[in-house]
């Protein structure tokens, strides 16, 4: 992904361009247990608490390309059947309403993510109709025929308030204030299916680390391949190597030297065997088109 799709994403999290139809989390302490879980419809929350959680999507979707937002893609073995694609499919599908699906994607994440202190995992669930652009780059909503159904995820810490005087209004004098746990801005997050070529791509996921020099290796591997383990996988066929960093660097630099190249010498239209009603593949290999409006969809979402 490059900077234009990111941000492209990034604009949906207001109240007025909002397509979030549900989002789920899970609250885990330091010795790993879940301490809560929760999911219902996003509209559901009150529009204070909104504008936190806005805050919290946009910052994901916020890293420097190619340094903290990395554009991965998902391992061969990962994508065979019972794979992590396939696990990742299922969880988009569900709209996150699924209770066991949703559990098992928990415990597959508090294995691999190693953190000291408690954290929040937050699910959102997302159907973006994309809207047409004209060849000069001005978007165009009533030429959309695309939608893009997303799953985001982040991990949060959560941590303890210091300790302080505060200012009591009733007594005039000042007292020890009480201490909660807050949610910070994520350490973590990943988006699926990637938002490349302004499409879905199930091939790959987009990859956000807070800290640019340590991008917790084992929990990108988990991102890329969930069952590797299982099927006899050895660690050094799946183990993300600086290199393969590097490669993924070069790849999104490319990506943006290719759309610079488009922009100054528009194509041709593109032929595709698109099916009027149904699911096409583009001539971009993984990425997902939809003929037709999603609204229809959205609104089952959020009445659900």
């Amino acid at each position: 992904m490059i900077k234009s799709e990111l941000g492209e994403i990034k604009k949906l999290y207001t109240p007025k361009n909002c397509s979030v139809t549900r989002i789920a989390g899970c609250y885990v302490d330091a010795e790993k247990n879940k301490k809560a879980v929760f999911a219902k419809p996003f509209t559901q929350i009150p529009e204070e608490e909104m504008y936190k959680y806005f805050d919290i999507f946009r910052k994901a979707l916020s890293g420097t390309v190619g340094k903290s937002a990395l554009t991965l893609d998902i391992m061969n073995e990962a994508e065979k059947k019972g794979g992590q694609q396939e696990f990742l499919l299922k969880l988009r599908e569900s709209g996150l309403k699924d209770d066991d699906l949703l559990d098992d994607y928990y415990n597959r994440i508090i294995s691999s993510f190693e953190y000291v202190g408690n954290y929040l995992i937050l699910v959102a669930h997302d159907i973006y109709d994309v809207p047409g652009k004209t060849k000069d780059g001005a978007v165009n909503d009533d030429a959309s025929d695309d939608v893009y159904e997303y799953i985001l995820t982040v991990i949060c810490p959560v941590d303890l308030t210091e300790a302080a005087l505060s200012f009591d209004p009733k007594s005039g004098e000042f007292h020890d204030r009480k201490r909660d746990w807050i949610v910070k801005l994520p350490a973590l997050g990943y988006l699926f299916p990637a938002f490349n070529d302004r499409g879905s791509d199930i091939h790959s996921v987009m990859y956000y680390s807070k800290d640019a020099e340590n991008l917790n290796e084992q929990f990108i591997e988990l991102m890329q391949r969930l069952k590797a383990d299982a099927r006899g996988m050895r660690a050094h066929e799946c183990k993300l190597t600086e290199g393969n960093l590097r490669s993924h660097r070069r790849r999104d630099t490319r990506k943006r030297m290719q759309l610079r190249k488009r922009q100054e010498h528009p194509r041709g239209n593109v032929k595709d065997d698109r099916r009027c009603g149904g699911t096409a593949r583009s001539p971009h290999d993984g990425k997902e088109r939809h003929k037709g409006s999603s609204r229809g969809k959205r609104r089952k979402q959020q009445k659900a």
